[in-house]
């Protein structure tokens, strides 16, 4: 792994976020304009991609640069906040959420990690309908 400024785990991520859209390293090379090859180097952290990679990757995978970066925990807490009002919206909407028996997608319950996702997606949702 490349020591210094980038150690933050980038490539596992690239190569996360990459599984997860079902992509193989060709497909994700060919969607963002670059070789197979420099994808590997990426996920294996080799080498380290220049900004405009990092935008185009963040850019596909819909997440930030500071996800990529592991500068933030998940993929939406770049829209989060800790003021009072924003605490009181998401407890209202947790509480909403246990209330119901379980949230599913495709038959299976949603585990916490993606219950805290969506929470913070709808933090985000709600504060930009306020503007």
């Amino acid at each position: 792994m490349i020591k210094g400024l980038i150690d933050v785990g980038l490539g596992e991520r690239i190569r996360e976020l990459r599984i997860s859209k079902n992509y193989t390293q060709d497909q994700l090379a060919e969607e963002i304009g670059m070789q197979r090859s420099n994808v590997a180097k990426y996920e294996s952290n080799t080498n380290i991609p220049p900004v405009e990679v990092l935008t185009k990757l963040a850019d596909k995978f819909k997440v930030s640069v500071d996800y990529l970066l592991g500068r933030v925990e998940n993929s939406f807490d770049m829209f989060t906040d800790s003021s009072e009002e924003s605490l009181a919206k998401d407890a209202k909407i947790k509480g909403y959420l246990e209330k119901s028996e379980s949230l599913l997608r495709n038959g299976k319950e949603v585990d916490e990690q993606k219950l805290k996702e969506a929470l913070n997606y709808l933090e985000y949702l709600f504060k930009k309908e306020d503007k």
